[in-house]
Order: C-alpha cells, then sequence, then structure tokens
C-alpha cells in the first residue's frame, strides 16, 4: 500500500486556536494550552517545546508531533 501527497502540517506559532482544534487528534483544550502557552512564553524554539504544556504526555505528543511545524 502506498499513499501519495503530502500532509498539511499546522505551524504551533502562528496557528489559531481554531485553527488547531479542527484538526481530529487536538481538541479545544489543547489547542487553547498551546496558543496560551505560546502567548505567555513566546514562539516554540523547538516541537519539544510542546512537552513543557501540562496536559501533553508522552502518548499526545507522540501522536499529534506528526502533523505539526515551527
Amino acid at each position: 500500500l502506498q499513499l501519495g501527497g503530502s500532509v498539511k502540517k499546522l505551524n504551533v506559532n502562528s496557528a489559531t486556536k481554531d485553527e488547531l482544534k479542527v484538526h481530529p487528534y487536538i481538541k479545544w483544550n489543547l489547542a487553547n494550552a498551546i496558543v496560551e502557552y505560546r502567548n505567555q512564553h513566546g514562539a516554540f524554539k523547538s516541537l519539544d517545546d510542546l512537552k513543557n504544556i501540562a496536559v501533553i504526555n508522552e502518548a499526545t505528543f507522540e501522536k499529534i508531533v506528526h502533523y505539526l511545524t515551527l
């Protein structure tokens, strides 16, 4: 089985809560936490910075990281 095309990635440094929450793995509370963390701490320097958000555990991080970019 081969899939063509590419995955549209969401930029965690510029995406709004509404843009993030549309993703099937990112519910409103997670989108809100990402944007609020960014507002308080500035732009993410790496996707690993998402692990600093209390509601993101390792399993959640591994599930969403493939759909995000800086």
